[in-house]
């Protein structure tokens, strides 16, 4: 046998005698094959009968793979797979198998999944390579989770890109954010029934701690009506806090002038809240429109003008002898906080509680005889508020003006009751703006 030199391939024939032998061939020229020969009748193909480590098959075509067996050293033809097929390894040989893609968060890459069961491995995904899926993936889920160096991006180049998770009503579809395997983010549309009307498939982004374990809830939009609560799940205006708020600008208000911009539970006093306003007015404003600061007794204060009314009775009201009266107004000068009533007009009415200032001004006729008795009353409790008494007037009228401060209960009335002894009946004189009238105003709380 020559010396064998470099490029050449030795291997074992059969000699003449049937004896095996070895023969050395020389090494092929580019674009050249390696192939068997069978003796004296020349090239033969290679599932053939003629060979006995084969499995007799139709001869290969173009795009057939040739494997070998594991229960027996023998080659055997596989045809090319169908749409949504990949290659993979069976029991005892490579097949033909259903695409499917495992979500399973432990094992990173793209993993392949037979019929019956989960993959145990997969080929990592490269950094810095393109991942492309195009056409249906029908009824399978894809999951990308490994880890890479590079970021993965959508649509580069083109107008827009979306991204679709798709499922079926009632259930959660997420975007999950992961730290070393453990929760860290979910932006989700959530499980809540679609009931009609846009509810249910609320939007949440939840919060998970250090352990992977769920936070309270830090995000939630209603789809039915787009409010928002932070730090809770049923808002109840447009934007729901839960918790302080804070701003390093202004919180400013569109609101129409009649509407309150701001409004406030609490009783407890803001210094620098408005301090320049009472109500919403200016104290500039309020001065200009003749308006003071009442305070309610209760931690609030507005602009506003404060209960009060001044009535007379339009005529002259005659008194009889040794008989106490009760006057009666029928005309108002004015009555602020409507605290008189044509209905109940021999009184005057506190709608709230608080100190009133109360007087009276009334001219009796002439008469050099008797007394003269006039009581402001509390209607209500019956109590008499103020007393003045005059002697007779022998040479003309008898004019009397006299008021009381006192503090009245919501809803006490006052009235004014007069008595005369004079042995006849004596008349109270009309006089404009001086007789009879009575007032009432209130000052504060």
């Amino acid at each position: 046998m020559a010396k064998i030199t470099y490029g050449p391939i030795v291997s074992a024939a059969r000699g003449k005698a049937g004896d095996t032998v070895f023969t050395r061939t020389r090494g092929g020229n580019v674009a050249r094959a390696l192939s068997i020969q069978a003796g004296p009748v020349g090239l033969h193909k290679l599932l053939s009968a003629e060979h006995s480590d084969t499995t007799p098959a139709t001869p290969p075509t173009r795009g057939d793979l040739i494997t070998g067996q594991a229960v027996a050293t023998l080659w055997k033809r596989l045809g090319k797979g169908t749409q949504y097929q990949i290659l993979n390894g069976g029991a005892t040989e490579l097949i033909w198998d259903a695409v499917h893609l495992d979500q399973a968060s432990a094992v990173t890459g793209l993993l392949p999944k037979t019929s019956g069961g989960t993959g145990t491995a997969s080929p990592a995904l490269v950094a810095g390579a393109n991942i492309t899926i195009t056409g249906t993936w029908p009824a399978h889920t894809v999951a990308l989770t490994s880890p890479l160096s590079d970021s993965i991006s959508l649509g580069a180049g083109l107008a827009q890109a979306l991204l679709f998770i798709n499922g079926a009503k009632a259930t959660y579809r997420a975007l999950i954010f992961r730290s070393a395997g453990k929760d860290r983010w979910y932006f989700l549309c959530d499980s809540l029934a679609e009931t009609g009307a846009n509810a249910g498939s609320n939007f949440r982004i939840w919060a998970f701690d250090d352990s992977g374990d769920e936070l309270p809830v830090p995000f939630f939009i209603r789809r039915s009506n787009g409010q928002v609560g932070i730090n809770n799940t049923n808002p109840g205006k447009q934007l729901d806090v839960t918790g302080d708020v804070q701003t390093s600008e202004q919180l400013i208000s569109t609101k129409a002038i009649g509407t309150a911009p701001l409004a406030v539970t609490s009783t407890t006093e803001v210094a620098n809240l408005n301090a320049d306003r009472v109500g919403g007015t200016e104290f500039t404003n309020a001065a200009t429109a003749g308006l003071i600061a009442i305070g309610s007794g209760a931690g609030t204060a507005a602009w506003t003008t404060p209960d009060g009314a001044r009535v007379y009775h339009d005529g002259v009201i005659a008194c009889a002898n040794t008989t106490t009266v009760t006057l009666h107004w029928d005309t108002v000068h004015y009555n602020n906080g409507t605290i008189w009533t044509a209905g109940d007009n021999t009184v005057l009415k506190a709608n709230k509680a608080g100190i009133y200032l109360i007087a009276l001004n009334l001219t009796w006729e002439a008469n050099a005889t008797g007394t003269r008795y006039q009581w402001i009353v509390n209607a209500t409790t019956g109590l008499k508020i103020g007393r003045i008494e005059t002697g007779p007037s022998s040479g003309g009228q008898c004019a009397i003006a006299f008021s009381s401060l006192y503090k009245l209960a919501a809803s006490d009335k006052v009235s004014v009751q007069v008595y005369q002894d004079s042995g006849v009946s004596l008349n109270l004189l009309r006089s404009a703006d001086n007789s009879p009238e009575f007032s009432m105003q209130w000052l504060g709380p």
